[in-house]
């Protein structure tokens, strides 16, 4: 069904309803897909060596508690783009995080696990209100649009880091231009989404995701790699959802140079 938005906006245009409609956030599911499970590799090789190396399970955690919240929304709103487009995000992120959490310190295992269940826990008790109490459309959705969007902007926090040790370094070693570029266009798609249903929530985070990528575009333009690092060790941009690295500290450091299985960098996350 095409929304009334949409209808408004294509002035009766077949070809413009069908596009905008079901062919921009297909393919919005298509790029969101390929940017989560882009550290597949990584993760592989890192439980294969039982080594968590450059790694950090944090991200991974945030990635489940920030697909978490958008499947609650799309529920509500009954939007199946919406949905699917974060449920790979998801199961991606538990599986991920399951994988990395035996092999990472004890610290990073708690604070993990902290916001794994914490931010899950906060969704569950925000949402289930919103459900089972029975709130009109407008007051639900409003709610609930702001708990995603406040969970993805804290996604969208910690990859700044990373972009302040780029500049200091002179060094986009940690960035990735292929990343940056899909998840440019991933965030394109997405806030020309919600821009043609009239949905601020979907529009607006995607359209601060869609600056973050130009932002680390440019950043791999004025600062070139010093690095000889590939992909699996580089950051990366999950569009929406952005994801980097950057470092953790010297207490980890140490912990890799002594044989200690633990992270050295931080990969993160949208």
């Amino acid at each position: 069904m095409v929304s009334s938005a949409v209808e408004s906006r294509c002035n009766g245009s077949s070809a413009c309803e069908v596009l905008l409609q079901y062919a921009v956030p297909g393919l919005g599911c298509v790029f969101g897909t390929a940017l989560v499970l882009s550290p597949f590799a990584a993760v592989k090789t890192a439980y294969e060596t039982q080594r968590l190396g450059k790694l950090n399970t944090l991200p991974y955690a945030l990635m489940v508690g920030n697909a978490f919240s958008w499947i609650g929304y799309s529920w509500f709103i009954r939007d199946w783009f919406v949905f699917f487009g974060n449920i790979i995000g998801w199961i991606a992120g538990m599986f991920f995080t399951l994988l990395l959490l035996p092999l990472a310190p004890r610290s990073a295992q708690f604070l993990s696990i902290c916001v794994l269940v914490g931010v899950s826990s906060a969704i569950q008790i925000i949402y289930g209100t919103v459900f089972v109490s029975g709130v009109e459309y407008a007051k639900g959705e409003q709610t609930m649009g702001i708990v995603a969007n406040i969970v993805l902007v804290s996604f969208y926090g910690s990859p700044l880091s990373v972009c302040v040790s780029v500049i200091k370094e002179k060094d986009s070693t940690a960035l990735s231009f292929p990343l940056a570029l899909t998840s440019l266009i991933n965030g394109s798609l997405w806030t020309a989404y919600g821009i043609a249903i009239g949905n601020p929530y979907i529009g607006a985070p995607n359209a601060l995701g869609v600056l973050f990528s130009i932002f680390q575009m440019i950043l791999l333009s004025v600062y070139p790699k010093k690095g000889h690092g590939n992909d699996t060790e580089e950051g990366v941009a999950l569009g929406g959802r952005l994801e980097g690295r950057g470092e953790v500290g010297e207490s980890q450091e140490a912990l890799t140079e002594s044989g200690t299985d633990g992270g050295s960098k931080f990969l993160h996350s949208t």
